[in-house]
């Protein structure tokens, strides 16, 4: 064991191991399988990184995202001096690509994203080498509950199946029971050693906001610190980078070129440009650990996702922010976007409808064939759908949530509900509401939920049959956007709760 802390020290600069690596690393090198689950920070790579050296063979890293694969690799280069490590790419030549397969027996660690594996000319390249270790690293994408998920990760049993590999180590930040029963079952890890730490972190410091306009947040909240904006699509990255162009923004997505996206991403992390707009393409595994503030604009796809980008602040534990700017048409407009996505019963029923009319014009085994091919898919979208529902719920239940936002992280990740004393939720905040709002809290009552539509109509006076209620009638002529946007101020304020009942948002009073 001796040997660990003469590479961590001669190699890595490190005096001193946490607790969990060394057991990790131990655990490792005794060539047992192992699942990690540690937090953005806590040192993740090194453990896998360190045997790697001191295995006699190959150690194969399949991660999801080119951007983490370069930086891992370019820090491991640049900072430690390391010759023997690359990562296979899209983004790179196809000369450069060809020239370190042909030279595979050099390289003690290799990074790789998982479509790699349905490579015949790498598979080919690896016949005649031992490969001591398989990382799958960020290997919550490998649960279909997990972000990021990839059909080509289902490649990753058929390769270890093929290749006699001596360990499987997999890590994460993030993953509750179900994602860590998907890890095993697909990776065949049935008597994997775990270990798990904590997934608090005492200098980030979480804020949802309600808002309107989030154009005007922006431009409160960008100062000279570096920031991250995360989006969900390359139409709000694009929008917010004109609003923001004056800033020097550099961008990240998909559909970038390999040139346009290494160039951002150095410019950014070197500290040309203090702010970066991005998907969700861009941040897991990014060396840049002064990132000071974290701004959501957009619905993540779930709770996984969103503590893995919030996890990119703050890596050096000072205090960082990170904001969650949402409206409720961010709710609307996300179901929206699902429902497009999968095939729905109401255009099966269209599709066969359709048949039946042409019924004597079709082969019947080609139509049994296409109605069967139907069904399939129609089923298929629908778990995946369902899947996808509950994920958007969870997110609603942590927005809308009425305690310590991390005590709610907490829970989620199967960990003791400990308050964090410095979210929204948590902090004392200094009340001060215009006469509006005093109206609109006035109207609401700490033992019934009212509906927030049925709240506008009370204060316009629209409808008789809610003539009884507080506040009836004293908005009259007050649009219901300056309504909405007093509930909004009023529920950042910590001084009502909203909950969501299938598609509508309720309100009731806190004092």
């Amino acid at each position: 064991m001796e040997k660990i802390f003469e590479v961590a020290r001669d190699i890595f600069g490190i005096k001193k191991l946490y607790d969990l690596q060394f057991e990790i690393i131990k655990s490792i090198l005794e060539k047992k399988n192992t699942i990690a689950i540690m937090p953005t920070g806590g040192g993740k790579s090194l453990c896998y990184q360190l045997p790697a050296l001191l295995f006699d063979g190959l150690t194969i890293v399949v991660s999801p995202i080119i951007s983490l694969m370069k930086d891992q690799v370019e820090n491991l280069k640049n900072r430690y001096n390391l010759t023997n490590v690359e990562y296979l790419a899209s983004t790179r030549a196809k000369s450069d690509i060809e020239k370190i397969i042909a030279q595979m027996t050099k390289y003690k660690i290799i990074y790789i994203t998982p479509e790699r594996l349905k490579s015949k000319k790498f598979l080919n390249s690896l016949r005649k080498i031992k490969i001591s270790m398989l990382v799958v690293d960020e290997a919550h994408s490998i649960s279909l509950w997990g972000n990021s998920f990839r059909s080509s990760y289902l490649e990753i049993i058929k390769f270890i199946r093929k290749f006699k590999i001596d360990v499987i180590s997999a890590f994460t930040a993030t993953a509750n029971k179900k994602i860590i029963d998907d890890i095993k079952f697909y990776l065949g890890l049935k008597n994997a050693t775990i270990f798990k730490k904590s997934i608090y972190r005492e200098n980030l410091k979480i804020k949802v906001k309600l808002v309107n306009e989030k154009n005007d947040e922006l431009q409160k909240l960008i100062d000279n610190q570096s920031t991250v904006i995360f989006t969900s699509s390359k139409l709000t990255l694009g929008r917010i980078n004109n609003f923001l162009r004056l800033k020097n923004p550099s961008i990240y997505h998909a559909d970038l070129s390999p040139e346009e996206k290494n160039e951002n991403q150095t410019k950014f992390i070197s500290g040309d440009s203090n702010l970066m707009i991005a998907t969700s393409a861009f941040g897991m595994g990014i060396d840049k650990k002064d990132i000071r503030k974290i701004i959501h604009i957009d619905l993540p796809y779930e709770i996984e996702e969103y503590f893995q980008e919030i996890g990119r602040a703050g890596r050096d534990g000072e205090i960082s922010l990170c904001v969650f700017l949402v409206s409720f048409e961010d709710f609307e407009n996300y179901e929206k976007m699902i429902s497009k996505k999968y095939l729905t019963y109401n255009f099966l029923k269209l599709k066969l409808k359709n048949y039946i009319k042409k019924i004597f014009n079709y082969n019947w085994k080609i139509l049994f064939n296409e109605i069967i091919r139907l069904f399939k898919i129609y089923y298929h979208n629908k778990r995946k759908m369902t899947a996808e529902m509950k994920k958007f719920k969870l997110m609603k239940d942590f927005i809308f949530y009425d305690e310590c936002r991390f005590a709610f992280l907490l829970d989620y990740f199967g960990e003791e509900k400990n308050k964090c004393n410095k979210c929204d939720k948590c902090e004392t905040q200094k009340i001060k509401i215009d006469s509006l709002e005093k109206i609109v809290l006035a109207s609401l009552t700490k033992i019934f939920w009212i509906k927030y539509d049925a709240l506008v109509e009370i204060l316009q006076g629209k409808s008789l049959k809610y003539k009884i209620f507080p506040g009836y009638g004293k908005l009259r002529g007050i649009s219901p956007e300056k309504i909405k946007t007093s509930v909004y101020n009023l529920f950042n304020q910590n001084l009502i709760k909203i909950k969501t009942i299938k598609n509508s948002f309720y309100l009731k009073s806190k004092v």
